[in-house]
């Protein structure tokens, strides 16, 4: 039997050169699945996700609440915050909020798949 490690990537846009990049970084046996505002409250109740990737880029929005969202949903989830503007003051409230990482966007499959793997090697057991 194969154990799948399902990572949730929620994005406000659909941007899918982001979406084609992450989902090339992950490792063998990793599914990638997709949520917007819209769709996150079906996906989060449908599936269970070691990781959940928050792209915060075109977001209007605070996180914070995302995250609880998710946190509320997925305990056990590793919740790592990507964006393309970092702030100490993003940076606090996301950690506040449960977020494992805070992180700046890269379009780097290297650097990317080196954040996934450190956020699912170091999670507790579910």
């Amino acid at each position: 039997m194969s154990c799948r490690t399902h990572i949730l990537l929620f994005q406000s846009t659909a941007d899918t050169a982001w979406q084609r990049l992450v989902g090339g970084a992950l490792q063998p046996g990793a599914e990638l699945h997709m949520a917007t505002e819209a769709t996150l409250a079906g996906q989060l109740a449908v599936q269970r996700y070691a990781l959940a990737i928050l792209d915060t880029s075109a977001l209007r929005r605070d996180v914070a609440p995302i995250i609880a969202q998710v946190r509320a949903a997925q305990p056990a989830a590793r919740i790592i915050v990507m964006t393309a503007s970092p702030t100490w003051a993003r940076a606090r409230a996301a950690f506040r909020a449960g977020a494992f990482d805070y992180v700046v966007k890269s379009r780097n499959s290297d650097e990317i798949r080196a954040i996934l793997a450190a956020a699912l090697d170091d999670r507790p057991a579910v």
